[in-house]
């Protein structure tokens, strides 16, 4: 069994699940460690289903094609064969289904579905054809599981970042030698893609109003943010980015403040390195109050509880697993949704453990964005290069 498996079924054991229906792609792939799930998602009306027993090998149940992490040669061991629903009609496949998990003898008890994913078409007939079970929200489950990275997956992660370094290097580059900033996130783009990399960068852009056509103080706060976030001065070479990069299905998140030509900022390079010392001061000591054990809840608590005055003083912070998604848990902040959001409810149940990989991100004086892993000795940083705001530091 995988540990991603096995981490899955301790965690339905611990909450008194039996069976574990898992349908969102991302979450299948995370499961199948196949991680560039993208066609997964290509045939809508298709779709992919994991039947996970709370002890025992899962059934893998698929709509209409064969889904090709069955072949894939880095398919878990588990993954001997799948069930393929004949036809194209949505109800004849869910009859096939339930029929799969009826005859595996898991028709009854409680069965944990993601209730955040799972479409009204599935679910009704799910729970119309299975009366003898109970159906729980379990997206929790997935969500924690996800939450602590293995050797391989903090790897891979450590692996993007080195990449993201060599690719962004060679843009600084570019663009302190010609000026072309355009030319300069192109040829980014061109190394990532040729070190096996997806581009997605985050493109300039600036708020504006609100969706009512109100200039409230939120959207002009996030214009404020904006502003710092996506710039670029041709004239004296200062930019703010944030990169948003997949490598392997797996995301990598970085970006911050810099200025491409110190000679044109000379007298001011004593201020701004000096608040590049202040804002990577603020990360750590972030880090140093998320400790391993804690659940979401009590690490929001606690940073701003004890950190109430560094966090007072930026416009905007949030720290943010990553993986997978970009933003996965556990995931709190100023811009994130309030503690008392009914959607805050799970975060009792996910916990920092060795494996989480945090995002730090603030917007004060200047924009920093880094990535972190917890491990037994403390935060350790995915970066072999930081990022630095004066080039050539």
């Amino acid at each position: 069994m995988t540990r991603s498996l096995q981490a899955i079924q301790r965690h339905m054991e611990a909450k008194g699940i039996d069976t574990l229906l898992v349908m969102r792609p991302v979450n299948v792939a995370y499961l199948l460690k196949w991680y560039d799930y993208t066609h997964m998602s290509l045939v809508p009306e298709q779709a992919n289903f994991l039947v996970v027993p709370q002890q025992g090998t899962p059934l893998f149940v698929n709509k209409g094609f064969i889904c090709g992490a069955v072949e894939a040669p880095g398919r878990p061991d588990w993954l001997t064969s799948h069930h393929e629903a004949p036809g194209a009609n949505p109800l004849v496949e869910i009859d096939f289904l339930v029929e799969q998990i009826r005859g595996a003898g898991w028709g009854s008890g409680r069965i944990g579905i993601e209730m955040e994913w799972l479409p009204v078409a599935i679910f009704e007939p799910l729970r119309e054809q299975l009366p003898g079970a109970s159906l729980v929200a379990a997206d929790a489950i997935l969500k924690q599981a996800r939450a602590t990275k293995d050797a391989h997956e903090t790897e891979l992660l450590r692996h993007a970042n080195r990449l993201f370094e060599q690719a962004y290097e060679t843009a600084i580059a570019h663009l302190a030698h010609t000026g072309d900033f355009q030319q300069a996130m192109s040829l980014l783009a061109q190394h990532w893609a040729r070190g096996g990399g997806t581009p997605h960068f985050v493109p300039s852009q600036s708020h504006g109003y609100d969706w009512d056509g109100i200039d409230s103080d939120i959207s002009k706060k996030r214009r404020e943010v904006d502003a710092a976030r996506y710039y670029y001065d041709p004239d004296n070479g200062e930019m703010w980015g944030d990169y948003c990069l997949q490598y392997q299905g797996y995301w990598l998140d970085r970006g911050s403040h810099q200025w491409i030509w110190p000679a044109k900022v000379q007298d001011r390079l004593q201020e701004i390195r000096s608040q590049q010392e202040a804002i990577r001061a603020v990360h750590w000591r972030i880090l140093d109050a998320l400790q391993l054990g804690m659940t979401a809840r009590t690490a929001r608590a606690t940073l701003e509880r004890d950190l109430s005055a560094d966090l007072s003083q930026l416009k905007m912070w949030i720290v943010h697993g990553i993986g997978l998604d970009l933003h996965e848990e556990p995931c709190f902040g100023s811009w994130m949704m309030p503690p008392d959001d009914p959607r805050h409810a799970e975060d009792d149940e996910i916990r920092i453990g060795q494996g989480t990989v945090l995002c730090v991100e603030t917007v004060g004086d200047v924009f920093l964005e880094e990535m972190y892993v917890a491990t037994a000795s403390g935060w350790q940083p995915l970066y072999t290069r930081p990022m630095q705001l004066v080039w050539g530091d």
